[in-house]
């Protein structure tokens, strides 16, 4: 059974990779810094959940009395594990094409989680695109046909189980993606250079400081705003500009979020979220005691 979670994980990690130096260039022209190449921590912030539960399922079959190992869907408790991996992989290949197919519409990103959805720059934590919703539900509709074609379903489950399989975590997957935006844009700065207008990136999914060398907190939009105005003003009367705070004068502004994750923390707390949600839905609908898997 843990051969073919490894096929599910290795098109994961695929398709993902793909994507993401197919959108590189691109990327690069319409922000600042970039992320580079994917590091080890990224690796594990997206698959740490799943590989925990793998490990967990593969103990419980262990201990299980019965020859056949398959996927049963909903006759086992172990199934509720093979959800909550599935559903990990679907959600974090949803995000990634999002973020990285998301990027190249023509389309200025909204702000998912402002009421009156504004414009905000290309790469913009919290910002959706059509298209990049588009590419999130192609994503994980990858992930989901492959665990449809490779797990080992029980001789019970016919093409309808799969085709309903697929379609269940492809649409959990996406959600995932969206998750991840409102995540992102509560919880994630996007700091923005003022002198370009594009959002800069942290190498490796890390924070972005307002002056790398100081390492001083972002500045806020709307303090931002403020002293533009009070350089503006000056400039109209020809007078000089007082009380300017020393950070309002720094290259870099924060466009959206609070300051309290990083892109990595993002989406492990994505993956937790959609892995245990899918769970907690797996075993209210087959009506299975997750406390058996204990046992």
């Amino acid at each position: 059974m843990e051969l073919p979670i490894c096929g599910v994980k290795l098109q994961t990690i695929y398709s993902s990779t793909y994507i993401s130096v197919m959108g590189a260039a691109y990327k690069i022209a319409i922000t600042e810094g970039g992320e580079g190449s994917r590091n080890h921590i990224q690796v594990l912030a997206n698959s740490v959940v799943a590989t925990i539960l793998s490990i967990a399922h593969a103990i419980v079959l262990t201990k299980t009395t019965n020859t056949e190992s398959c996927f049963s869907l909903g006759q086992n408790a172990a199934d509720i594990l093979m959800v909550g991996i599935v559903a990990n992989y679907a959600a974090v290949a949803a995000d990634t094409f999002s973020s990285e197919l998301g990027i190249l519409s023509k389309c200025k990103p909204r702000l998912i989680t402002s009421l009156d959805l504004r414009e905000v720059p290309p790469g913009t934590n919290g910002g959706v695109t059509a298209t990049g919703l588009g590419a999130g539900l192609l994503g994980s509709f990858i992930v989901s046909a492959t665990s449809a074609a490779v797990l080992p379903f029980c001789a019970s489950a016919g093409l309808k189980d799969r085709f309903l399989w697929t379609i269940a975590m492809t649409i959990w997957g996406a959600l995932g993606s969206v998750l991840d935006s409102v995540l992102g844009g509560l919880l994630q700065a996007s700091v923005v250079d003022k002198r370009t207008g594009k959002v800069v990136e942290g190498s490796g999914g890390r924070k972005v400081l307002i002056h790398p060398s100081t390492g001083k907190p972002v500045v806020s939009a709307d303090s931002t705003a403020r002293t533009t105005g009070s350089i503006h003003n000056a400039a109209i009367h020809g007078t000089r500009v007082t009380n300017v705070a020393e950070e309002s004068q720094e290259s870099r502004r924060l466009e959206t979020g609070h300051d309290w994750l990083d892109n990595n923390g993002v989406n492990l707390l994505m993956a937790a979220t959609m892995s245990v949600g899918a769970m907690g839905i797996a075993q209210w609908f087959w009506e299975l005691d997750v406390f058996e898997l204990l046992v």
